[in-house]
């Protein structure tokens, strides 16, 4: 239904449907170079302005930016589903394998060095070293946020809150796909 109404959207703006397409890549493109610029700006601040509060005002607008990315995600992934027009079972079960070998393998290798080699030799104080089994499972599990258990390796932290997006995201395209008219008040 929504291929229909793109072309019927395309024929009276006189664009093809992918002219259409190309304009949602470009703005998917925006929000993805703002989350970039965001994220960098606050990491490369923290440098410049050391005080505590600065650094708890550069967290929350990292924070932001990381915010930028999953709704980046979500958008690029909803339109990947809708592009792969699969329903039931091999919506679901296809997207869990994608998602889980694209995030995990590269999570656990991770997550294993650091814990193996002790890495970062001095840390920040976000965990003893070594961590214990819990910590360590939380880790590879990518469950931190759920665990309360500190994670291993400061970037890992968005991970948990990624896979957990993937875990209700086929739900909401479902749903989405069922109640179209619902999707105008979100």
């Amino acid at each position: 239904m929504r291929g229909d109404e793109e072309q019927q959207g395309a024929m009276w703006s006189g664009a093809s449907p992918q002219d259409l397409a190309s304009r949602e890549n470009a703005n998917l493109d925006v929000l993805r170079a703002t989350a970039v610029v965001i994220v960098l700006v606050a990491h490369l601040l923290q440098f410049v302005f050391p005080h505590p509060y600065a650094l708890g005002l550069l967290w929350g607008f990292g924070r932001f930016g990381v915010l930028i990315f999953f709704v980046h995600t979500t958008l690029v992934l909803m339109l990947s589903m809708e592009r792969l027009n699969l329903s039931d079972k091999a919506l679901f079960v296809g997207f869990y394998i994608r998602r889980a070998f694209r995030i995990y393998p590269l999570s656990i290798a991770t997550v294993l060095i650091v814990w193996v080699l002790q890495l970062p030799p001095r840390p920040t104080g976000a965990y003893d070293l070594p961590p214990g089994p819990l910590h360590l499972g939380s880790n590879l599990l990518l469950t931190m946020n759920l665990t309360y258990s500190p994670v291993i390796l400061g970037p890992l932290w968005s991970l948990p809150y990624e896979m957990q997006m993937y875990l209700v995201l086929p739900l909401f395209f479902v749903f989405l796909r069922r109640y179209p008219s619902l999707g105008v008040l979100l």
